[in-house]
């Protein structure tokens, strides 16, 4: 299922497929994400979000590997991003896709975060998004520390 995470340095929330797109074995919510990037980059382009991987979307990927990314052999597939740093993930498609998609949005006046604005436009993707994993707090920020020897206060 598709999700939202934040990096451990940075703080604006971004989706991520749980599944590779673009291989054999897909999700059809993970499908639906990719979609509705790759329409809100190419959005003169006959492209529908439904979930289905077909033709177009297979050919939007490649294409967008190869010209934005500037893959030289594009693989026509969105992986997953395992990275907890977006320094470390930013050159992902998925990471990729959603600056690009973000920076057209904000130039035509966007003002809400880009997880936002897919949610309220595509419907479907509210259940997944809404499952955020935020690498951006530590452990040790989740809860007090406690010295296993020592008897804690307040607790």
């Amino acid at each position: 299922m598709a999700f939202a995470m934040r990096f451990v340095d940075d703080r604006r929330l971004f989706a991520n497929v749980n599944e590779s797109v673009g291989g054999k074995s897909s999700r059809s919510d993970d499908i639906m994400l990719v979609q509705a990037l790759l329409k809100t980059v190419f959005s003169k382009e006959p492209i529908k979000v439904t979930g289905h991987f077909d033709a177009t979307t297979a050919k939007l990927i490649k294409y967008y590997q190869s010209k934005r990314q500037k893959r030289g052999k594009p693989d026509g597939i969105v992986s997953p991003v395992y990275e907890t740093s977006f320094y470390k993930a930013w050159s992902y498609t998925i990471i990729d896709l959603q600056i690009t998609a973000n920076n057209i949005l904000v130039a035509t006046g966007l003002s809400e975060p880009l997880v936002e604005f897919l949610k309220l436009s595509y419907p479907h993707l509210v259940g997944p998004l809404d499952n955020v994993m935020d690498f951006s707090i530590s452990p040790m920020e989740e809860r007090p520390y406690s010295n296993p020897t020592q008897p804690s206060e307040g607790f």
